[in-house]
């Protein structure tokens, strides 16, 4: 999990997603994001990433993995 802060850019725009990659020194192809609003999904979605919604955005929008809680994307990708 990454947090930054930025020029005050926030979700839809991919900022902080193409960064956390950046600093993580993979691709954002080979990254996950696990995000509970549409907007990261979006942000997510812009840079390539795949994504798994969590909550109740989980039923709104089109991703690679959709859950409840955030305890299912763990034991589903380990």
């Amino acid at each position: 999990m990454c947090r930054c802060i930025l020029n005050n850019r926030s979700k839809p725009d991919p900022e902080v997603y193409q960064l956390a990659a950046k600093r993580l020194g993979i691709l954002p192809e080979q990254c996950i994001v696990e995000e509970d609003s549409a907007a990261g999904i979006e942000a997510a979605f812009a840079c390539g990433m795949r994504t798994a919604a969590v909550g109740y955005v989980a039923e709104t929008v089109c991703v690679d993995w959709n859950f409840d809680k955030l305890s299912e994307l763990v034991l589903k990708v380990v």
